[in-house]
């Protein structure tokens, strides 16, 4: 999509390619990507039900848009019911996504030239615990994954190389969705929640419902994201993968203090002297 900023301007857009065009209607794109080549990834979730359960089983895929042949390829073909986070290791050997609906998280190896995956593996498998509903993720420096726990009210982190549980954040919120790195050194988890689901009791019982928090003092940091490109603007990148530089334990602590609190409630602006709420005020309308 091309615009020039201005919001009477109806924008131009591209079609890149038609995703599950012999799905069952109502299938939608739930999350996405692009990995340090630039390449997108994106997939797919079969039509939802009350409660978010995805009632079309087996509709599923995952996509990735090459730009050795400017269209989009499969990946996974409607093997699964909800795909949802994605996530590599930092040199990009390995893949990993959610499958909400199984409440697991696959594994592959990766290759990042020609963005193949294989030889899937269940990381970690939720069901038999049912200590997490798994939604969006992202990963750190040293190769852990954090998975946004939805309806659970917390984050996880997860060792890639054997599916343990290594700590839980637990977020003032039940329905918390995806999480993403930021600030300085990439060392601020931002946590996004929803409140779309809840019902009016639940929203009173959880004012802060909807909000984005920022959770400082982790001691692990993300790589910056990765821009994607497409045919149609060319190659912006070096061809190579973006390092996690320096020691990811070798980082200091961002005061709370460092974050604009001005516009959050009086009595939700910080909590358990790491929390930050963010646009709390914009959310409640």
């Amino acid at each position: 999509m091309y615009w020039d900023g201005r919001n009477n301007t109806r924008p131009d857009f591209t079609i890149l390619g038609r995703f599950d065009s012999n799905a069952a209607p109502g299938t939608e794109i739930s999350d996405g990507k692009a990995d340090c080549k630039g390449q997108i990834f994106f997939d797919t979730r079969g039509k939802l039900g009350p409660g978010g359960v995805a009632v079309i089983q087996n509709q599923a895929s995952l996509f990735h848009y090459s730009k050795q042949t400017c269209t989009l390829e499969l990946n996974l073909d409607k093997d699964k019911s909800f795909y949802n986070g994605l996530a590599w290791n930092t040199d990009y050997s390995r893949f990993f996504i959610v499958e909400s609906d199984d409440k697991t998280v696959y594994g592959f190896d990766y290759d990042v030239n020609s963005g193949n995956i294989s030889n899937r593996k269940v990381l970690i498998d939720f069901k038999a615990t049912n200590s997490c509903a798994p939604d969006g993720m992202t990963i750190d420096c040293s190769d852990n994954l954090w998975i946004a726990c939805f309806t659970f009210g917390y984050v996880l982190q997860v060792d890639t190389n054997n599916g343990s549980i290594l700590q839980t954040l637990h977020i003032p919120v039940t329905d918390v969705t995806s999480v993403a790195w930021g600030g300085d050194y990439f060392s601020t988890l931002f946590v996004t929640t929803s409140r779309y689901m809840l019902s009016e009791e639940e929203r009173r019982k959880q004012p802060l419902a909807g909000s984005v928090f920022a959770v400082t003092g982790l001691k692990f940091k993300g790589v910056q994201s990765n821009s994607a490109e497409i045919c149609t603007v060319g190659c912006r990148g070096d061809g190579s993968c973006p390092p996690c530089d320096g020691n990811p334990l070798a980082i200091p602590n961002a005061p709370v203090e460092k974050f604009d609190t001005a516009s959050c409630p009086a009595n939700g602006a910080i909590y358990g002297g790491n929390y930050c709420q963010i646009g709390w005020a914009q959310v409640a309308k």
